[in-house]
């Protein structure tokens, strides 16, 4: 039998550093860089939200803040190797740290405008690379952390790095997935 959690609460929004005060470290600085949401969304359809209490939702914890241009390739516009190499020291080769990139693009048949259809999160290792486990042994099937269409096309995320973004800013973001908000 499953039952509610008592002691969290979800709620589709920004989280502020008042909702998370007991949770942080002794001498956390909060300096307005980094935004923190939630979103929820249904399981069955990832494009749609849905309350958050429903057993149905998936419940996401998106962090992100714009990258500098001074740790951009000028050619590329993706983050060059110092900042590919300090994304490995702070957080190794997990699949849910890193930038937002397109795994594969549509073409409109009638305009012939190329939008992107599957968002992932490109970490250190790139896209085509395996995922390294803590004992630095590359898991060759491993994927990267897909985004959902709901979040890249909405709220604060959606127009600061997503689709709705003005300009061509590139934002390092971190996502997590809470599988349930119900324990045994």
């Amino acid at each position: 039998t499953y039952y509610p959690s008592s002691n969290i609460t979800y709620t589709a929004g920004i989280l502020t550093t008042d909702d998370i005060e007991g949770y942080l470290p002794y001498g956390y600085k909060d300096d307005g860089s980094v935004t923190t949401e939630i979103y929820c969304l249904n399981k069955n359809d990832l494009s749609q939200s849905m309350n958050c209490d429903s057993e149905d939702a998936i419940r996401y914890l998106v962090a992100y803040t714009v990258i500098p241009q001074r740790w951009l390739n000028v050619k590329t516009g993706i983050p060059n190797n110092d900042f590919n190499n300090a994304m490995k020291q702070l957080i190794g080769y997990d699949s849910s740290f890193g930038y937002l990139t397109c795994r594969e693009y549509e073409i409109d048949p009638e305009t012939e405008m190329k939008t992107c259809k599957d968002y992932a999160i490109r970490g250190r290792e790139g896209l085509t690379g395996g995922i390294a486990d803590a004992s630095g042994n590359l898991d060759e099937d491993a994927s990267n952390m897909p985004v959902p269409e709901y979040i890249v096309n909405n709220g604060g995320f959606g127009s600061t790095c997503g689709n709705n973004k003005t300009g061509n800013a590139l934002c390092l973001m971190y996502v997590y997935e809470y599988k349930s908000r119900y324990y045994n």
